[in-house]
């Protein structure tokens, strides 16, 4: 994507919420994107989709795949790709997954939305796919509603159903979410296997960074709408490049170090990007004069690894306490 930008039209004006995000991904590649609560890593993800309905709008940037602009198409032709060759999956599952059906029939009306099989070989494959992602006696299951099964089932569901066509990226948002750790972890492992087995894009949105260094090769680090940071998961955990990621890796470590927390909790504020300077100035330790009036770019720092900060050299280098 390059230089995408929305925002929300409201009574009391227009917010923007995406500030000229950029991001490339690679085929097979899985790419992790953190950041605290309202920096718009759900709407980002949702733009990408074309899911992003008035009052939002999407009308500055371009979103590429396969060089073609999504940000372009029409409804029709993005329903095509939707749960075909880009899918999504969802925090809250259960939210996700019509109470009224049964598990198998709203499978099958996924197989059967992107295919012309039958209505047997759309429930055999609707058996094939719970199977696939660990669900017990997978043909059973078909018959059973949402309130039947558990999150982490209901959430093995929602992955299937990402995963029943040739999805070369998926596009993951909190995926665990409101699931104990234990579950957490076999949900994260099973979809890693399944996007190795494909050869699919992962997009992983997480607030934990354990989950990202565990699970990505790469990191996006989001703030204020804006991505400030990215890099290679070794080296962003090594060195990170900017104040606002060190803060993260910080908060990380708070609740493991409790004379962190006052300290950490202390900078917390909301994450909106000002008219002129960095977004992230008035938080910022090691804040220049100029951080206040100029953005900066987000620029490379060396070979897959750019910050958007004026002091990145610095700050990586661990020569400024961030």
């Amino acid at each position: 994507m390059q230089n995408l930008h929305a925002a929300h039209q409201g009574e009391g004006g227009t917010v923007p919420v995406l500030n000229g995000v950029d991001i490339t991904l690679a085929a097979g590649e899985t790419l992790g994107i953190v950041g605290e609560s309202g920096s718009g890593k759900t709407i980002l993800v949702r733009a990408l989709l074309g899911l992003l309905r008035p009052p939002w709008r999407t009308d500055v940037g371009r979103v590429l795949f396969d060089g073609q602009d999504l940000l372009a198409k029409s409804e029709e032709e993005l329903r095509a790709l939707r749960g075909r060759v880009i899918a999504l999956t969802t925090p809250e599952p259960r939210k996700h997954l019509n109470p009224l059906l049964r598990i198998g029939e709203q499978i099958v009306n996924v197989v059967q939305a992107h295919s012309d099989a039958s209505r047997r070989a759309a429930y055999a494959r609707a058996e094939e796919l719970l199977r696939a992602v660990g669900i017990p006696d997978p043909r059973q299951r078909l018959s059973s509603y949402p309130h039947e099964m558990s999150g982490g089932m209901c959430q093995r569901v929602i992955i299937a159903m990402a995963l029943a066509h040739s999805t070369r990226l998926l596009l993951a948002d909190e995926p665990t979410a409101g699931l104990d750790v234990t579950i957490s972890r076999q949900i994260l492992d099973l979809m890693l296997d399944l996007v190795r087995d494909f050869d699919t894009a992962l997009i992983l949105v997480s607030r934990d960074l354990g989950v990202v260094a565990h699970y990505c090769e790469r990191v996006a680090v989001m703030y204020a709408g804006q991505i400030v940071e990215t890099a290679s998961v070794p080296s962003f955990f090594t060195g990170a490049a900017h104040p606002y990621s060190r803060h993260l890796i910080r908060a990380a470590t708070a609740a493991r170090d409790a004379s962190l927390v006052e300290a950490t909790i202390a900078r917390e504020s909301s994450a909106r990007a000002p008219d002129a300077g960095c977004a992230y100035a008035v938080r910022c330790p090691v804040a220049l004069a100029r951080c206040r009036s100029e953005r900066p770019r987000l620029e490379s720092l060396t070979e897959g690894r750019a910050a958007s900060c004026f002091r990145k050299a610095e700050v990586a280098a661990a020569r400024v306490e961030a």
